[in-house]
């Protein structure tokens, strides 16, 4: 496949993202643990520009 993008001169678009967060029991342990090591790797590859919202909920948002 080409392109006339070339990779050096990409620029990609500020991202504006929402997460939510189950925290419910059935999250608990193993779960929870990969969730969380998701989202680091995610807040990594962010940069100033970009903009998270984490929303939580176990029976309701919070």
């Amino acid at each position: 496949m080409n392109s006339n993008i070339k990779a050096e001169e990409f620029r990609r678009q500020n991202l504006q993202l929402a997460v939510v967060i189950d925290r419910s029991g059935s999250m608990e342990g193993e779960s929870m643990e990969s969730v969380k090591k998701a989202l680091h790797k995610l807040v990594e590859q962010l940069t100033a520009n970009d903009e998270l919202a984490i929303i939580q909920f176990d029976d309701a948002p919070r």
